[in-house]
């Protein structure tokens, strides 16, 4: 496997407010094209959306979850929108990747939750398989981007 590369900001390019321009190496699916601020990434966006579904799907988890499921679900998915948020700001190629890979595996765990909470009974089939869908798309985001900063050699 190949070392993560990165598009560091020229820190000579400036924009009037002076935040730095940071630039992502093309993907669409990733980012409008030139991304300001963590909020500006379309897979924080899903993400963030994920984080209010899970928060609003597990506030129906039985009481006795509250230390249990519920927390652990609510933490996964925050951890992933904020490890993205994080690694955003971060400026060596090695810490971006490594906050964008622990955010994948705190993804994974939001994936497998909703199977248990489905499994358990505490949501219907069909919240379930949603939760797991918007999952996946947020994977599939971080997937490629994360493949895209890897050096084909």
């Amino acid at each position: 496997m190949g070392s993560c590369r990165y598009a560091i900001p020229n820190p000579n390019k400036r924009l009037k407010t002076e935040r730095t321009l940071y630039s992502v190496p093309s993907p669409q699916f990733f980012m409008n094209s030139k991304a300001y601020r963590f909020e500006d990434l379309r897979v924080w966006k899903r993400a963030h959306e994920l984080v209010l579904y899970v928060y609003q799907q597990s506030s129906t988890f039985p009481k006795n979850e509250m230390f249990g499921l519920t927390g652990q679900m609510r933490r996964a998915a925050v951890s992933t929108a904020a490890n993205l948020a994080e690694g955003f700001r971060r400026r060596s190629n090695k810490d971006l990747c490594h906050f964008f890979n622990i955010a994948q595996a705190s993804n994974e765990e939001v994936r497998y939750y909703f199977h248990l909470a489905r499994d358990l009974g505490y949501i219907p089939a069909e919240i379930g398989q949603q939760g797991i869908e918007s999952a996946d798309i947020v994977s599939a985001m971080l997937y490629r981007f994360l493949q895209s900063t890897h050096d084909v050699s």
